[in-house]
């Protein structure tokens, strides 16, 4: 299974622990292309994407970190899109790109 870390504000790690936030957004930057790319093809993170780990044969674990604590949820699904333009104020300077990429969250795996 492959795993990726995201270090996370308290209440977003608390919504995602009660099941509540269900997609967890990123910066659509090198950084994250790199780290998609030990997963999937190169080519399909330079192209606008919709990528089902579950299709392609590939187990995806989030791994949420707030603190000391840590929570598991398996990844479902990746999506590069607009970003949203309904983010709060916190949101847009966190993800402050013109395309973000959606990890959608499934169950939690602990």
């Amino acid at each position: 299974m492959r795993k990726l870390s995201f270090r996370i504000r308290k209440q977003y790690f608390d919504a995602i622990v009660k099941g509540e936030k269900l997609i967890e957004y990123r910066r659509d930057i090198p950084f994250w292309h790199v780290r998609l790319a030990n997963v999937f093809s190169q080519e399909a993170i330079q192209g606008n994407f919709q990528l089902d780990p579950n299709l392609s044969g590939v187990e995806m674990e989030a791994v949420f970190i707030c603190g000391k604590r840590i929570h598991r949820r398996e990844i479902t699904g990746i999506e590069r899109i607009k970003t949203p333009a309904w983010f709060s104020n916190q949101g847009k300077h966190d993800v402050d790109t013109e395309t973000c990429l959606a990890f959608h969250l499934g169950d939690a795996t602990e």
